[in-house]
Order: C-alpha cells, then structure tokens, then sequence
C-alpha cells in the first residue's frame, strides 16, 4: 500500500496515543523503520541501512542502533534508538555516547529518538554535543504538517545532500536563542543602572558582546517569550483596595515579572517603601543594593515621584518634597533623616537642588549619601551623584546647584 508520510504519522501518532509500542524493538521496527522507509531509504538493504552498525571495526561494544549510507563506508546518519518514553531520562549519556561515536566515525546528522520525541544534530559541530542540537520535535503534539517538513528537509534520502546548510542555519539560531536566554538576567538588571537603556536595547548589547548578532525587534520578540514561559505572580498579593492612579507606558516587553511585579503590585496598594522591602525580603531573602534601589524607583514611579525621562509630570513630584527640605542650612538634618519622603535618586536630586547655605560639593552629597543609604556602595554613590548633576537639566528641567570642587 503506497500511502504518504502524512499518512503514515498521522497512523504513527494514533498507534502512539493506544500505546502500542510497547518496547525499543517495537520502536525500531514498526516506527523508525516505516518512517525511513516512508522518506526513501530502503531498509531491506542492509548497505543503505545498516542496523547494530559497528563504528569502529573489531569493536563489537560500539554500535549505532541504525546507520543510513547515501555511499558505502562513508555513514550520513546515525539513529540511536530508545522505548517511548524512555529518551529524556538517558539524555545525557546517550548525547555523550553519540558524540564517541561520531569521533571514532563521524555521520553528518545524528537523530535520537523514542519515536514520539525526535532530536537532530549536526554532527560536526563544535561545543558539547547537546549544543549540536538543531531540531526537535514531538509526534504526538506537535503540527503533523510540520513534522512531515522536518523529516523531508533532515531525513529524506532525496535531500539530504543539501540539508547540512539548512542544519546550520537552524544550530545558529539556536546558538543565539541560548545566548540570549544567558544574557536576559545581566540584561535585566542592567536596566537599572545609569544611563538606563531599555530592556530590548540592554539584550541586543549583551548578545552583541558574546558575538552574535540580533534586531531591536528579535529582541523584544525574544523578551516575549521568555515572559510567557514564567510562572505567573502569586495572588496573595493581590489586593482590593484603590491604587493609585498609575499609567505604565513603556512597551510591552519590559514591563515587570517575578519579583518586579511583586515591587510595583504592593507599590500600587499603597505599600510604602519599608513596607515593600520587609516583604520581598520575607519572598526572597536578604536585600541586594540593587533590589533596594528597585523598590525605590518603582515606588516613586508608581507613586507619581518620577519624572519619565524626556517628559514631565503634572503631578507631584518627590523632588519637590526634598527641595523644600533643602533651603537652609538648618534644615540638613531634616533632609537626612526624612528617608520616607522618596527614594535615593530624589535624596541627590534635593541636595543638588539646594540653595544658599545649604549647597553643597558633589563630595559633600556622596557623603551625605552614603550616611542616608548605608547599604550603597562608595563607588555606586559617587556614579550616581556625577550622573545625576550631568543629567539635571535633561530630567528635570533645572540646573544643578551644587558648589564647585573647593
């Protein structure tokens, strides 16, 4: 009976929903087998495909369930097959076998396989051998259409020859997705630093460093994904009462998830900035300077304390608040101690701001600084400071006021 490879997995697929395969030689002979001989490969003919393939002569312990030969001697494919089910927990031995053997015999591609999970490598490539995977796919869940389109482009017999280019260019991909999946954390906290560049702007620089190449829009697709594939925030914290009236309108992508959606849910329930740390600190342990910093920003932002860069606010700003504590000498102590009134960045803003007796030197402000927030580092301090008086204008609209060097 000729029937068609859309045929024949869909058949696959439902003997795997039955369970019929009931053990490895099932899967070789009634899956592996009907699917190769489906893409063109003629299994009666032990020269094309060649089952317990020796790899290396007068080494009986080392053989390859299946090797596919497009010429003799000289194998394109070895497929290394386990029970349904049986793959994911023999994964790392059985990629680490695959790779001894393509040492001692390489094959262009290799395949491993339960017959409902299918993996494909790219045999000569470089790195650890998971790294050499460029394709995988799940028979029972996946798009039949599209399990067909990969079994034609990586297996047919037909096309192989010309498939390597094509398994370059998927390893590629997957090389940067990685790349990007490392760099995302550093990324995200990068976001929080001077001169705070976006989320997806943060992510291209960071793949860019590692040597790989990416779009503004790759990466925001990128920074998508990886937001759906996170687990959703805890409705613990959520709350019935009022917020205040908050408007985010930075782009999808990089608005908060995990930790920084817990900062900016209790923000916006009225939570103050103590309140707000004694909770993330009972989630997640002790308190980083830059998870500190965090909750202090999105409490200002979502408090209508921040100015977004480029446009101002009509409400109330936090600045405002410091500036008024900022006007004699006498009052020093009261804008020292008045730690609630807003966060780090509104604290230098204030003192930069100040008028008369009460200017200070850019030195002065780092002391006076590192005196109110105690868990900054010296040389964070004296960044932010300088970067806040070169950035006075632009944010805020004012000069700086500070006195000069002495």
């Amino acid at each position: 009976m000729n029937e068609s490879l859309n045929e024949l997995l869909a058949d696959i697929k439902a003997r795997l929903q039955k369970g019929e395969y009931k053990n490895e030689e099932h899967v070789r002979l009634s899956l592996v087998a009907r699917v190769l001989q489906g893409l063109g490969w003629n299994i009666w003919n032990p020269i094309e495909v060649n089952t317990e393939f020796v790899v290396v002569p007068n080494e009986d312990s080392k053989k390859v369930d299946v090797a596919l030969f497009l010429r003799p001697f000289v194998p394109t494919v070895f497929v290394e097959i386990k029970a349904v089910g049986q793959m994911h927990g023999k994964l790392p031995a059985t990629e680490l076998q695959m790779r001894n053997y393509n040492r001692d015999n390489q094959a262009m591609f290799t395949v491993i396989t339960d017959g409902r999970n299918w993996r494909f490598y790219l045999s000569s490539a470089g790195g650890e051998f998971s790294r050499r995977c460029f394709k995988t796919f799940d028979l029972l869940t996946d798009d039949l259409e599209e399990v067909e389109t990969s079994l034609s482009a990586f297996l047919r017999k037909s096309e192989i020859e010309n498939a390597r280019q094509k398994a370059e260019d998927y390893l590629k991909l997957n090389q940067i997705q990685r790349t990007a999946e490392d760099c995302l954390p550093e990324a995200r906290r990068k976001i929080s630093e001077p001169p705070y560049p976006s989320l997806p702007a943060s992510l291209v620089s960071l793949v860019c460093e590692k040597g790989f190449s990416i779009t503004q829009d790759e990466a925001v697709k990128f920074i998508k994904e990886a937001d759906e594939r996170k687990p959703p925030v805890p409705t613990a914290y959520q709350t019935t009462q009022t917020p205040t009236p908050y408007s985010d309108s930075r782009p999808e992508s990089e608005k908060k998830t995990g930790k920084l959606a817990l900062i900016v849910g209790l923000a916006k329930a009225g939570k103050n900035e103590n309140q707000i740390q004694a909770e993330i600190k009972s989630q997640y342990g002790p308190l980083s300077n830059n998870t500190m910093y965090i909750i202090g920003r999105e409490w200002r932002r979502v408090n209508g304390c921040l100015r977004q860069w480029g446009a101002r606010k009509s409400n109330l700003n936090c600045n405002e608040a410091w500036e008024k504590k900022a006007l004699t000498p006498k009052d020093d102590i009261a804008i020292v101690s008045n730690k609630s009134t807003g966060g780090k960045m509104a604290f230098v803003d204030a003192l930069l701001m100040a008028k008369g007796g009460s200017r200070k030197t850019k030195t002065e402000i780092v002391e006076l600084y590192l005196k109110e927030f105690p868990d900054v580092k010296e040389k964070t301090a004296k960044n932010t400071v300088s970067w806040a008086a070169t950035t006075m204008k632009k944010r805020t609209g004012k000069e700086s006021n500070h006195l000069p060097k002495g």
